[in-house]
């Protein structure tokens, strides 16, 4: 009977309560009714700042897939000078990156075009010590300046290769390693310090019982042109000249290893350069297009008069490409 009696009572309970839910749902949905005929004016005023605010998701990805885009976006799909300049900066420098790059990129298979025909790895090894003669007027371009000694083959800047044949005692050799100073011996079968075998046995050697192959990147093409210790390998060393530097420096050169540094040169230093500033300033002009759509978003979806607009300001002798940003408000 009392179960009876308590099943009763919490199904009343229940029902109740859900009376009392309802009453609430239904004194809430009339409070919100009133609200709303009451506020009408200024609802729909807040739904159109709503409908006019501009996401700055979408502003920002428009602004990193194409400078100028995030703008035209916030400008309600409008051109204005914001669009016009950063578009502008972005096919000029776009255009003049790749006009550089190929340019630089024809000039840089005609210098290792050249260098693969003009300098020898064995010619190197062969000749190296040609000038080491204290008596030799060439002599002084190939001293150490620390020791005052000639500066041996397997001293300072180095090349890499591989080696792969019978008698190389490790696969991956720079001409600096130890291993490098034994093959030397063998190589030249040394008598003093000059080579008793002739260039053409030094390369049958090189290729037959060594099996190596130069490691032709970045930096060979460089080394060969730059440093005095590689000079022995042009097929003209034997014209050898001393070129003065600015700074009074010695540099060992010949009309072969002059003409090589000129290709070199422009490509880098010219066309190469170049191009790397203008693909600074189309990486700065992405970046400055993406702060100013997030600046100009957010006070847009202020609704206040507010605007902040920026600028980039290039410099073609700042290695970014980049002087600084000049930013414009109004109100």
């Amino acid at each position: 009977m009392n179960s009876k009696i308590l099943v009763i009572l919490i199904i009343f309970v229940k029902f109740d309560l859900s009376l009392c839910s309802i009453n609430i749902i239904e004194t809430k949905l009339f409070k919100l009714e009133k609200i709303e005929s009451l506020d009408n004016d200024s609802s729909n005023q807040s739904i159109m700042i709503r409908k006019n605010n501009k996401s700055l998701p979408r502003a920002l990805i428009y602004s990193s897939i194409l400078p100028g885009l995030g703008q035209y976006y916030l400008n309600n799909w409008k051109p204005n000078k914001r669009v016009y300049t950063f578009l502008a900066i972005e096919i000029l420098s776009a255009m003049n990156w790749y006009r550089n790059e190929k340019s630089g990129n024809d000039l840089m298979l005609k210098y290792k075009a050249y260098a693969d025909s003009h300098w020898s790895f064995g010619r190197w090894i062969h000749d190296y010590y040609t000038w080491s003669d204290v008596e030799n007027e060439f002599n002084d371009i190939f001293i150490n300046i620390e020791n005052a000694n000639y500066t041996d083959i397997w001293s300072g800047h180095y090349l890499e290769f591989m080696c792969t044949g019978n008698q190389c005692s490790k696969r991956y050799i720079r001409t600096s390693d130890p291993e490098f100073k034994f093959m030397y011996n063998t190589l030249c079968n040394l008598s003093g310090s000059s080579c008793s075998r002739s260039i053409d046995e030094i390369n049958q050697l090189l290729e037959n019982d060594y099996s190596i192959q130069v490691v032709k990147d970045h930096h060979y093409y460089e080394n060969i042109g730059k440093y005095d210790n590689f000079f022995s390998g042009w097929s003209d060393n034997s014209d050898l000249y001393a070129d003065i530097k600015s700074s009074g420096e010695l540099l060992a050169m010949s009309p072969n290893k002059f003409y090589y540094r000129e290709i070199y040169e422009k490509a880098n230093d010219k066309y190469f350069a170049t191009a790397s500033f203008y693909l600074s300033v189309i990486f700065a002009n992405h970046a400055i297009s993406m702060l100013e759509a997030v600046i100009s978003t957010k006070l847009k979806n202020m609704g206040n008069n507010f605007k902040i607009s920026a600028f980039p300001q290039y410099d073609p002798y700042n290695k970014w490409g980049l002087r600084g940003i000049n930013f414009k408000f109004n109100w």
